[in-house]
């Protein structure tokens, strides 16, 4: 299955090295939590998954958008399953302007 995941901040966006990309993961559906673990950073070690998160709860200042709703921090399940060519968005909570 494919996943596509889009940054949409600059800070998190320079943090990882990249803005959006399309990530691999074996089946038809796979959970976000193995997504973002097979997503590595670019400017730096370590996967999406390390920098978003702390075990299984998103940090307090990541928001993502999926499945049509937005959650942030604990409201987070990284065991959602997500199919195939699913969109994930993902940036900073709440909402503000870090980058200028």
């Amino acid at each position: 299955m494919r996943a596509i995941i889009n940054i949409f901040s600059n800070y998190l966006a320079e943090s990882t090295g990249w803005r959006a990309r399309a990530i691999s993961v074996d089946g038809k559906e796979a959970s976000l939590k193995s997504i973002l673990e097979n997503s590595p950073l670019e400017k730096a070690q370590g996967t999406l998954h390390e920098l978003l998160a702390a075990g299984d709860t998103f940090k307090d200042d990541i928001s993502i958008f999926i499945k049509g709703e937005l959650y942030f921090g604990d409201k987070v399940d990284v065991h959602v399953m997500i199919k195939d060519n699913e969109q994930l968005h993902i940036g900073d909570w709440p909402f503000e302007v870090r980058d200028g």
